[in-house]
C-alpha cells in the first residue's frame, strides 16, 4: 500500500502539463535559475493568494488586502527584473517562437516552485493524511484484475 501513497504524492508533486516549446522551457529555466529561496517562496505565496481568491476557498483563508497588495507589488517588481535584467533574450526568443510563451513559462515556473514546497516534510505528512482513509483491500483487488 506504500506504493499507492507514493503514487498519489507523486501526482500531487507533478505540475500540470504545459505544452511548451524549447524556448519557453529555456525561459522558465532562466527565470527559475535567477530566483533565490525567498523569491521562490514569495512566488508560491502569491500563487496561494490567487488560489485562495476562488469562492470555494475563501471560507478557509483570511488574507488581508495589505498582504495581497504587498505580494502583488513584490511579484510585479520581481517579474520586471526577470524579464528586463535576468532573462530578456530568453523572453524575446520564447515570444518569437510562441505567443503564449509567458503564460506557459510561468506555468512551468509555478510547477517548480510547487515541487519545492511539496518537498517539505510538514507538507508531505499533511498530504499523506488521506491515506488513513483508503480502502486498501478494494484498491489491491482492482489492481489484481486484468
Amino acid at each position: 500500500m506504500q506504493c499507492i501513497k507514493v503514487l498519489f504524492l507523486s501526482l500531487l508533486l507533478v505540475s500540470p502539463t504545459v505544452q511548451a516549446n524549447t524556448t519557453t522551457q529555456e525561459l522558465a529555466h532562466c527565470m527559475a535559475d535567477h530566483l533565490n529561496g525567498p523569491e521562490r517562496r514569495a512566488l508560491a505565496r502569491w500563487v496561494f493568494f490567487a488560489l485562495a481568491a476562488h469562492p470555494e476557498m475563501q471560507p478557509y483563508t483570511h488574507i488581508s488586502a495589505q498582504d495581497i497588495e504587498r505580494s502583488d507589488k513584490y511579484i510585479g517588481e520581481l517579474t520586471t527584473r526577470l524579464f528586463v535584467e535576468d532573462c530578456p533574450n530568453a523572453m524575446k526568443a520564447a515570444l518569437a517562437a510562441q505567443p503564449t510563451a509567458l503564460i506557459d513559462a510561468f506555468g512551468l515556473l509555478g510547477g517548480i516552485v510547487t515541487q519545492e514546497l511539496m518537498a517539505d516534510k510538514a507538507v508531505t505528512d499533511y498530504v499523506a493524511g488521506y491515506s488513513k482513509h483508503l480502502n486498501e483491500e478494494k484498491i489491491v483487488n482492482i489492481l489484481s484484475k486484468p
